[in-house]
C-alpha cells in the first residue's frame, strides 16, 4: 500500500428477502509503515490500522477474522462507512 492510495474495507454484509447489503470504509492511505497503516476518512479523522489485518481481495481489503477493533477504530469505521445494497429480484 502506497501512501496517497484509496483502499476500500469491507465490514459487514448481509443477504435479507432477495438483497444484498454491504458496509464499506473508503479511506485514504497517509502514512505506511512496516507493520502498519495510517488511513484517512472523508472527514479528516485517521486511525491506525496493523498490515496484517487487512486482507487483500481482488477490489478491496477484508479485515482478518482476528482482528478486533480498538474502540478508536471502530468509531473510526463507524464515522467512515458507506452502506450499499442491491436488490437481486
Amino acid at each position: 500500500m502506497n501512501v496517497g492510495t484509496e483502499i476500500s474495507i469491507s465490514l459487514g454484509g448481509a443477504v435479507a428477502h432477495s438483497a444484498v447489503f454491504s458496509r464499506m470504509a473508503h479511506v485514504t492511505v497517509v502514512t505506511a509503515t512496516e507493520k502498519a497503516v495510517q488511513v484517512k476518512g472523508d472527514n479528516g479523522q485517521t486511525c491506525w490500522l496493523p498490515k496484517k489485518a487487512l486482507v487483500a481481495k481482488s477490489e478491496y481489503f477484508k479485515l482478518a477474522p482476528w482482528f478486533k477493533p480498538s474502540s478508536w477504530q471502530s468509531y473510526f469505521f463507524e464515522q467512515n462507512q458507506s452502506i450499499g445494497g442491491q436488490s437481486l429480484a
